[in-house]
């Protein structure tokens, strides 16, 4: 993908970092160190684009003016976008996290400083119907043609959503359709009470999520031919022994003999990997970005690997992903997808051997160039993040100082228990 980075001069606890966007963002490291805030500034980048928050910034340039003639023209510079966004982080940052004073002052560098030149023109299009109209949208001489069926959404929505999408390719390497949140505690809010959503969307973070969860779970992809699509119901089995569904009374558990459990009344860990699940039965995986709290949480180990494997699986799609981990077990798994990979590209007969003998799919494999991965950590009293080197797969950085801990301690105490016996 293009470069994105992203200054941080201060968000909550963290100062002076900078974060390079990927398609696979992943950040580890002990809790309250503030990689859940970073990890919704990555979202924030990728929403702003995919989600049409970006219509603030061209609203204006457009509202008001569409309306004199069907007919528009101005311009816009990166640099100018790249400055609002600055503010705009900070608005959005505060206003999910229920937090007035959050400490925010972030910039963007996308490698780049372009000039827009944007035109859009309507057509009546009567002799088909009268309220169709026929819109040719132009920015930089790419040009994009579309319907605009009268009282769908305004004008301005339309076009500054064309922009966001002009602008994931342009910036971000690739055209995104829609961006999705799936914050922490997810699970306790999808069969609770009107009263208990309606007093928890009141946080802007669960807010998004409720509107997102009810994107996710209205969609339907009904292409049965769809090979990819089986490729994921089949990982899905395999991880809950079942599947997820919306039926009359609600989102339930399909078990793999028929029987259909309410979601409310399934493993904690399946109630927090519905929304994603869902996500990725009725979405373009391919076109979506989603931003994810601890995928494993409530996950025996087991479940962890496999759940890694349906997230390389989305990677490998085409999805982009950010996502917090506590997870030594999923990372691990990415670890071996990834030295997996560089024995598919150097050593192909001995992969070959390998997806025989372990019934490995070919295809489940990580390209490292797709990740970055960040660790954040504390030093002297100063929380630090360290941008990994993932060639060798992900660092145990998070867990091998508790895991040494462990063993001292251990030590320690057998050298304790040996002495009582001597005496």
């Amino acid at each position: 993908m293009t470069k994105g980075i992203i200054h941080i001069e201060e968000l909550g606890p963290l100062k002076n970092i900078d974060i390079e966007l990927a398609q696979l963002m992943l950040f580890t490291g002990a809790s309250n160190l503030g990689k859940s805030y970073v990890n919704f500034l990555c979202y924030y980048v990728f929403s702003l684009f995919a989600n049409n928050r970006i219509q603030r910034f061209l609203s204006n340039k457009i509202e008001g003016k569409i309306a004199k003639g069907d007919k528009l023209s101005f311009s816009f510079s990166l640099s100018d976008l790249r400055r609002w966004m600055m503010e705009d982080a900070r608005i959005f940052m505060r206003e999910l996290l229920n937090y007035p004073d959050l400490p925010c002052s972030v910039s963007f560098d996308f490698g780049k400083d372009l000039e827009y030149a944007v035109t859009y023109e309507v057509q009546n299009l009567e002799e088909i119907e009268a309220s169709l109209k026929w819109a040719i949208l132009t920015i930089n001489n790419k040009q994009v043609s579309f319907y605009t069926p009268a009282g769908v959404v305004s004008q301005s929505q339309r076009i500054s959503s064309m922009i966001g999408y002009f602008l994931t390719e342009e910036l971000l390497g690739k055209q995104l359709l829609r961006s999705y949140l799936l914050p922490p505690g997810r699970a306790s809010l999808l069969d609770n009470s009107f009263s208990v959503q309606a007093q928890a969307s009141k946080l802007g973070i669960y807010n998004i999520f409720l509107r997102d969860y009810d994107v996710i779970t209205g969609r339907r992809n009904d292409d049965t031919k769809n090979t990819d699509m089986e490729f994921f119901k089949s990982r899905i089995r395999k991880l809950i022994h079942g599947e997820t569904e919306i039926a009359k009374e609600g989102a339930v558990l399909k078990l793999e003999n028929g029987q259909k459990v309410p979601l409310s009344a399934a493993a904690s860990s399946i109630k927090e990997l519905s929304p994603l699940l869902f996500w990725i039965q009725n979405c373009e995986v391919k076109s979506d970005s989603i931003c994810i709290e601890e995928p494993e949480a409530h996950a025996h180990p087991e479940m962890q690997f496999d759940i890694a494997d349906l997230l390389v699986a989305c990677v490998n799609k085409g999805a982009f992903m950010q996502i917090t981990t506590h997870s030594d077990y999923l990372l691990s798994r990415v670890n071996q997808l990834i030295k997996l990979d560089y024995l598919k590209k150097e050593e192909p007969d001995r992969f070959k051997d390998f997806c025989r003998e372990y019934r490995h799919s070919p295809n489940l494999t990580l390209d490292p160039e797709k990740i970055k991965a960040y660790y954040f950590y504390i030093e002297d009293d100063i929380i630090k993040m360290k941008k990994q080197n993932v060639r060798d797969g992900i660092p145990f950085d998070s867990f091998s100082s508790i895991v040494q801990k462990q063993i001292d301690l251990d030590d320690v105490l057998d050298a304790s228990s040996m002495m009582r016996e001597d005496e």
